[in-house]
C-alpha cells in the first residue's frame, strides 16, 4: 500500500507540473496588427435558435475588425430562427441567411449544416473559415486577434474553449470537466508540436480553419457522420500535415452550454467515447481519473478512520491536497470555483458518463439531438 500511494502522489506532482505547463502554452491571443486583404466568412449553424441567434450576432458585429461575412443557415427550424436572422441581415449587409438542404443518410445535423456553409462561403472566395456556434457570444477583439494568431503560426486550424457559464450546481460541476480533461490529461504543447492526429484537440464551438487547409482534408466528407466533427478536423488536419493550434480564448468568448444538469449529462454522454476515440483509450483515462482524481478521497477517509494517518495516511492526505492544488489552477484561470471542494462528485460523474457513452455506443442505442435521432454504431 505504502508504495502505491508513493507512486499516485508523485504521478499527481508530476500532473500538477503538466496543468502549470500548459496552463502557460495555452496562450491568449495577442493583440492584432494590420493584416494583409483576406476574405473571412464567419459560419453560424443553427436550428431553433430563436433567442440565441440575435444576440449572437449582434455581438458578432459589433467586432473592431470589420472585414467579415456572416452566413447563417437554418437547418430546418420551425421556430422564428429564419425571421431573426432576417432582421438582423435588413440592417447589416454582411450577415446573409442560407436555407439548409436535407441532410444526407450517414451524416451528423450540425457536419451537413457546416459543409453546406463552408461550401458556400469557399465558392464565394473565402481565404478563412470561422465556424461558430449561435450560443457563443464574442467580444469585439475576438476575429482580428485569432486571425492574426492563424496567420502568425502558418496554422490550418486554431480552436479554443470559450467561458463555459453554468447555471445549476451539477451542471457547473459537469461544466468544469472539460477544462480539466483539456489541461490535465493530455500535453496542450505536444498537440501543436506534434505531427501525430491522435495528439489533436479541438471545441467545436469555435473553429477557424484556412481555406487551403480545409481543401487539404477534403473537407467534412471524411467525418461528416461523427458528433464531435471538430476533433475529427483536428486529427485530419494532423493527418495532412498541417498544423493545429489551441488558444485560451476565453477572454473573448463566452457561452452557456447547457441549459441544467440533465442536459450537460445528456451532451457529455453523447459525445464522451467519441471524443476519447477508442477503448483503449477510454480504459487508459478511467485508470488515470481514478487512480489519481478520485481514490485519494476514498483511501483519506479510510485512513481516518483507521487512524493510519501515520503511516500512509499523510501521503493520502497530500494527494488530496495537489489535487486541490491542480483544481485551483484551473478553476483560477477557467473559473467553475463549485467544483473544486466538491471534485470527487465531478470526477465520478465524468467517469459514469464515459462509460454510460461506451456502453451506449456498444449496444448501438438511438439518441435523440436537436429534434433529430442518431443511432450510434458501435
Amino acid at each position: 500500500m505504502l508504495i502505491y500511494q508513493v507512486i499516485v502522489t508523485v504521478a499527481l506532482l508530476y500532473s500538477l507540473l503538466l496543468v502549470a505547463r500548459n496552463l502557460r502554452d495555452y496562450s491568449l491571443l495577442e493583440p492584432a496588427t494590420p493584416l494583409p486583404d483576406q476574405k473571412l466568412f464567419v459560419l453560424i449553424p443553427v436550428r431553433d435558435d430563436a433567442e440565441q441567434v440575435a444576440p449572437c450576432l449582434q455581438a458578432l458585429l459589433a467586432q473592431d475588425w470589420p472585414h467579415f461575412t456572416v452566413r447563417v443557415l437554418d437547418d430546418g427550424s420551425i421556430d422564428g430562427t429564419a425571421a431573426a436572422v432576417e432582421d438582423a441581415a435588413a440592417w447589416d449587409a454582411r450577415v446573409c441567411l442560407l436555407r439548409g438542404q436535407a441532410s444526407t443518410a450517414g451524416w451528423s445535423g450540425k457536419a451537413w449544416a457546416c459543409r453546406q456553409l463552408a461550401e458556400h462561403a469557399i465558392e464565394a472566395g473565402a481565404d478563412w473559415l470561422l465556424f461558430l456556434d449561435v450560443d457563443t457570444r464574442v467580444q469585439p477583439e475576438l476575429i482580428g486577434r485569432l486571425l492574426f494568431h492563424a496567420q502568425t503560426f502558418s496554422a490550418g486550424m486554431v480552436s479554443g474553449i470559450p467561458r463555459m457559464k453554468a447555471g445549476a450546481l451539477m451542471e457547473s460541476l459537469l461544466v468544469s470537466t472539460i477544462p480539466f480533461s483539456l489541461t490535465a490529461l493530455q500535453s496542450i504543447g505536444a498537440i501543436w508540436r506534434s505531427s501525430n492526429p491522435d495528439q489533436s484537440d479541438a471545441c467545436g464551438q469555435l473553429v477557424l480553419v484556412s481555406t487551403r487547409a480545409f481543401k487539404a482534408i477534403g473537407g467534412y466528407d471524411a467525418f461528416g457522420g461523427s458528433l464531435v466533427e471538430a476533433k475529427e478536423m483536428a486529427r485530419s488536419m494532423k493527418a495532412a500535415g498541417q498544423k493545429v493550434k489551441l488558444v485560451d480564448v476565453s477572454p473573448y468568448v463566452s457561452c452557456r452550454n447547457f441549459t441544467g444538469g440533465f442536459d450537460a449529462w445528456d451532451s457529455i454522454v453523447r459525445t464522451a467515447y467519441d471524443s476519447l476515440g477508442s477503448f483503449r483509450n477510454l480504459l487508459l483515462t478511467t485508470v488515470i481519473e481514478c487512480a489519481l482524481y478520485l481514490l485519494p478521497y476514498a483511501f483519506l477517509v479510510a485512513a481516518v478512520a483507521r487512524g493510519d494517518m501515520a503511516k500512509w495516511g499523510l501521503l493520502c492526505a497530500a494527494q488530496v491536497a495537489l489535487i486541490l492544488a491542480i483544481r485551483s489552477l484551473q478553476a483560477g484561470r477557467f473559473g467553475q470555483w463549485a467544483s473544486v471542494l466538491l471534485w470527487p462528485i465531478a470526477i465520478f460523474a465524468l467517469i459514469s458518463a464515459q462509460w454510460v457513452s461506451y456502453l451506449l455506443r456498444l449496444r448501438g442505442a438511438i439518441i435523440p439531438w436537436k429534434g433529430r435521432k442518431y443511432k450510434l454504431s458501435p
